[in-house]
């Protein structure tokens, strides 16, 4: 895990330093002087960048320190961030795609017309419950008196970039033919009735054409061009949270393979994934079952949160099984087997194989009731803790389903079907493995003659797995 735990950190040191630019965007946008009395609806942008930040810091120490549950909490809380992102970025593309935009001849600004915009920002921005405060606030800016302290010939004014708000309430619209004067003063319209507002427009600096559809308009139009700078970085964010998340929990899984391999390097590649997935269920069953105890040290920590599904764990043993037998030559040679009154090296020929087999299956079936019984007995005899006895009856249990294997063993070795043998037989080692998981899990130390026993079984059954691959 120390190899994963470094990438995550790694990887989340990074997006918090690029958590920065993000908080940086998203001051900038709530604190442009054009749009201060809409700055409520820029806060998205500069809450995802804090919340990336925490994420990240989250991640970083979750990792550093290898604290797992906060190493869930972060998986977690990046899955919900993305998917959070995703909606409020298809949400602002498909409210702000309409235009209400339109260029003027001889003039340098834009103007804009209200029912360009989407209907949901006319409806939810600039409908009658909102705009009183919004006028009062734009009436009360610096917005259109900075226009007025500049000094514009006519030809300069006309020929000027202003902003969408700027052009909307602070001037009269182009079509009305009003005589300018300065910037916020303008006279005798030549065509007062081109359109609605140009009998509203005032020369009373609180009123000026604050009232007018082309304010609204033009406010809309500046949401709408912040809200355009808005999604870039949103689109930069999501795509790193998804780039984070996803190399993590490769790395994470990878790592996880890693160590599942180290601790079961003398079994084929397919009993290792089939001991792995029976000791996280055991792990979990025993953990339900008894509230006092911790989940087990070797519990992976995103369990709780991150469930695979049966059929999935199926097709991946399925398909390592397939990749071991494709790829046999390049591994080393299999050990010798356990000495149990078997001479001789593994033979090449799949009846020799199946009759060597069949033998280790034979003395473990024998080993096991041995076993289970001197079990059984030891409760009689010694009256252990009520945890000891639970683990002996679910050894009993395991015992009796590895004995039923053995069977299904032998069968599939009489008519040489030795590739279902191989499973048989895993699900052998899995069986009795399961005895010394709970003993290992419920009773402190565990139990020496439960592992002495389980150690034996893992490996006969693991030489006669290393058979089986080479003969199949």
């Amino acid at each position: 895990m120390a190899v994963s735990n470094n990438i995550i950190a790694t990887l989340n040191l990074i997006a918090l330093l690029c958590s920065i630019p993000i908080i940086t965007a998203g001051i900038w946008l709530a604190s442009k002087t054009d749009n201060e009395c809409i700055r409520w609806l820029r806060w998205p942008v500069l809450i995802v960048g804090i919340l990336f930040l925490l994420l990240a810091l989250t991640g970083f120490i979750g990792a550093y320190r290898n604290i797992q549950g906060l190493l869930a909490f972060y998986l977690f809380c990046n899955a919900a961030l993305i998917i959070a992102g995703l909606i409020l970025l298809i949400l602002s593309f498909v409210v702000t795609r309409p235009s209400g935009e339109y260029s003027v001849a001889g003039r340098g600004y834009k103007e804009y017309r209200l029912m360009g915009y989407s209907k949901w920002l006319r409806d939810h921005i600039t409908n009658s419950d909102n705009w009183g405060n919004i006028r009062a606030c734009l009436a009360s800016s610096s917005i259109c008196r900075k226009m007025a302290q500049d000094s514009y010939s006519g030809a300069e004014f006309y020929a000027s970039n202003m902003s969408p708000i700027q052009s909307g309430c602070c001037k009269p619209l182009s079509v009305c033919g009003y005589e300018y004067v300065n910037p916020i003063m303008w006279n005798n319209p030549n065509n007062p009735t081109g359109d609605v507002d140009c009998s509203i427009w005032n020369n009373d600096p609180n009123q000026l054409c604050y009232n007018c559809n082309s304010c609204k308009a033009g406010l809309l139009g500046s949401l709408r061009k912040e809200w355009r700078t808005a999604n870039l970085i949103l689109i930069i964010a999501v795509v790193g949270l998804i780039c984070v998340y996803v190399i993590a929990c490769s790395a994470y899984r990878n790592a996880q393979t890693v160590d599942i391999f180290r601790s079961y390097n003398h079994f084929p590649f397919m009993v290792t994934m089939a001991f792995y997935f029976k000791k996280v269920v055991a792990m979990l069953k025993h953990y339900q079952s008894f509230n006092d105890i911790k989940p087990p040290s070797t519990l992976p920590p995103l369990l709780e949160t991150m469930a695979f599904a049966k059929p999935t764990l199926t097709l991946i043993l399925v398909s390592a099984n397939i990749i071991y037998v494709t790829c046999k030559n390049t591994h080393s040679a299999p050990t010798k087997p356990t000495p149990i009154g078997i001479k001789g090296t593994v033979p090449g020929q799949k009846a020799d194989v199946a009759n060597m087999v069949a033998k280790q299956m034979q003395a473990i079936e024998k080993k096991i009731n041995e076993f289970n019984a001197s079990l059984k007995k030891r409760t009689n005899k010694h009256k252990p803790s009520a945890r000891s006895r639970e683990c002996i009856s679910e050894c009993d249990e395991v015992f009796g389903a590895a004995i039923d294997d053995i069977k299904k063993t032998l069968d599939s070795l009489k008519s040489l079907n030795l590739v279902k043998a191989n499973f048989d037989v895993s699900a052998v080692a899995t069986n009795v493995d399961t005895c010394n998981d709970c003993f290992n899990e419920m009773v402190k130390g565990g139990d020496p003659e439960v592992k002495k026993f389980g150690d034996w079984v893992q490996k006969v059954t693991g030489d006669a797995l290393a058979a089986l691959q080479k003969a199949a």
